[in-house]
């Protein structure tokens, strides 16, 4: 299985992880491309997290054997896992994830909206 995260680096385009290989190719937004080899699931699931994309794959990725990608038409990507709307760490964005089990039954009247009130507030101030 293969997940695909394009970025918002300045440095990195996107990069494509093979969890059945632990391939990491990592796309520069220079065109060059560059496949490591024996990415482990531990050292991915960090860069996906990292606060500077570049920075990590400067100081932790490229510690690995890599070849860069050369005269190679690098198709183009149809991932099986597109993380390209995932919210990243430590600023959430994205959509809100559709809760499974809200039902309209589940809201509030506004009696009992009015009631839960009375019992927290005090003269209109919260206690």
């Amino acid at each position: 299985m293969k997940i695909y995260q394009e970025t918002n680096s300045s440095v990195i385009s996107s990069y494509e992880y093979d969890i059945d290989t632990s391939v990491l190719v990592v796309t520069y937004k220079s065109g060059l491309s560059y496949r490591y080899f024996d990415v482990d699931k531990e050292t991915f699931a960090n860069l996906q997290v990292a606060p500077s994309v570049g920075n990590f794959i400067s100081t932790q990725i490229k510690r690995f054997r890599y070849e860069r990608i050369e005269d190679e038409k690098i198709e183009e990507y149809k991932p099986e896992i597109d993380l390209s709307n995932r919210a990243r760490w430590p600023f959430p964005t994205g959509p809100k994830p559709v809760e499974q089990n809200y039902t309209s039954e589940l809201e509030w009247t506004p009696e009992e909206e009015a009631e839960f009130l009375k019992k927290v507030t005090k003269d209109g101030d919260i206690i």
